[in-house]
């Protein structure tokens, strides 16, 4: 079988790698919220370092499966999670930790924000599931 053939079996090779630098954008910030509290110096506030490692691995996940897979929905999921760590200093009541909530509100608002302009720009034709 000819290259040709292989090209074709796995798409149109125009849009194959469509998105990707989003997903390798939203899979970086998540690590970097991963790692913040070191970064930024809250890691002894328990519930914001706490915040920010759950965030930023459910966002490292999310954006690892939508980078491997290329579904509509886990880009989804990475809106919703940015706008979630973006939030997470006021829902769950740490807004005083100033560090925290501009690192988070920042880092989330990224995610969000990344994660919409993928979806808006690259649209998909087939559902992804």
């Amino acid at each position: 079988m000819s290259d040709r053939g292989v090209i074709e079996q796995r798409g149109n090779g125009r849009g194959q790698f469509r998105g990707r630098p989003y997903d390798i954008a939203c899979l970086v910030l998540g690590g970097i919220v991963c790692i913040a509290p070191w970064l930024f110096g809250y890691h002894h506030d328990v519930t914001a370092a706490a915040a920010s490692w759950i965030a930023g691995s459910f966002i490292v996940v999310a954006a690892a499966i939508a980078l491997t897979s290329y579904t509509r929905l886990f880009r989804e999921v990475n809106v919703v999670l940015g706008a979630l760590t973006a939030f997470a200093p006021w829902l769950l009541r740490f807004e005083h930790n100033v560090p925290a909530a501009v690192a988070l509100g920042a880092l989330g608002g990224l995610v969000a924000f990344i994660a919409a302009a993928e979806l808006l720009f690259w649209p998909e034709t087939d559902s992804g599931l």
